[in-house]
């Protein structure tokens, strides 16, 4: 009879973990939609998220971060996706290793209006504590291949 309680809560353990792995990718993007634009005070879309733990890779499909008020609409920047690659244990230690990052279609739209950049205003719209000077981390990152793919830069000026 223990033997097969014992049994009953693996597969239960291992089923609830799957169900949870299942559910993480949607988790992971309505998270992202629901709380990035009450954060950054600008709209946050996604398309899609893909994370696997596991294998530590990690997807992001379709992603754009909308302007500050008062600075037009559209998107400050964006992106088609972005994909990481990285060696999962490396994350305990004090040396990540990336395999690679890939940038596909990433788009910048910086603005000025009144001498204030649209990318100092989502900072100053976060409402930050002044940094203090802190020690060096002794974490190492190595990033062993960094693509871009079709980057745009779009600059304009008022005032």
């Amino acid at each position: 009879m223990g033997r097969i309680i014992l049994i009953l809560v693996i597969v239960g353990l291992i089923g609830g973990g799957f169900f949870i792995a299942s559910r993480f990718d949607q988790i992971v993007a309505d998270g992202v939609e629901e709380y990035g634009p009450e954060v950054l005070n600008v709209p946050v879309g996604l398309g899609g998220v893909s994370v696997n733990i596991l294998n530590g890779a990690v997807s992001l499909r379709d992603f754009s971060l909308g302007q500050p008020k008062g600075y037009g609409d559209g998107s400050m920047a964006a992106l088609d996706t972005l994909d990481v690659q990285l060696e999962p244990m490396s994350l305990l230690s004090d040396h990540i290793k990336i395999d690679h990052i890939r940038l596909d279609a990433p788009v910048i739209d910086a603005r000025l209006i009144g001498g204030q950049t649209n990318f100092d205003a989502l900072i100053a719209g976060l409402g930050l504590p002044a940094a203090e000077a802190e020690a060096p981390s002794e974490t190492v990152m190595t990033i062993k291949n960094f693509e871009i793919l079709s980057p745009q830069i779009r600059v304009s000026a008022q005032g």
